[in-house]
């Protein structure tokens, strides 16, 4: 059975800008095996795309584990990571993702909705009228939970020319 090699290895391959994917086909393991590693290294490898959960995370608890509501794999949600991901600048995004993202923000544009949560409906995620509270966000912030400061909150809203 083929294995990783050691720590320091790893880190030359990831100083040297090599892929998870370009690393498993080096060593005859999965690109899962590199990415647990990279892990447990404390690597992440798709930091814009942890950091769209992180700011998913501070509106709502959608996630795996027991203290969290698993709806993380349904299209809503999806669609709002890739839009944030896209306003925090993620240039991994494929083509693909890219026009996931602009037809979302084009479609709470063109019907003055915002994305709502909330856990206790049979259809948690949906499309609601966007209020004057919700200003330029694209998800109803839930009253009580402090909003992110910065860039943060500007990856959850719509570009200022089209609010």
């Amino acid at each position: 059975m083929a294995t990783l090699p050691s720590d320091a290895e790893l880190m030359k391959a990831y100083a040297l800008g090599k892929g998870n994917v370009e690393i498993a086909d080096a060593y005859g393991v999965t690109p899962q095996a590199v990415h647990y590693r990279f892990d447990k290294l404390g690597i992440k490898r798709r930091p814009l795309t942890t950091q769209a959960n992180e700011l998913i995370g501070k509106v709502w608890k959608i996630g795996t584990t027991p203290d969290t509501i698993a709806h993380h794999g349904l299209s809503a949600i999806q669609y709002l990571r890739v839009w944030v991901r896209y306003r925090l600048g993620d240039d991994t995004l494929s083509s693909a993702q890219l026009n996931n993202a602009m037809n979302f923000g084009r479609r709470l544009q063109r019907d003055g909705t915002v994305l709502q949560y909330r856990s206790t409906d049979p259809k948690p995620f949906s499309y609601v009228p966007r209020l004057p509270a919700d200003g330029r966000l694209v998800v109803r912030w839930p009253s009580g939970h402090p909003k992110p400061p910065g860039a943060g909150l500007e990856a959850l809203e719509l570009p200022s020319d089209v609010a």
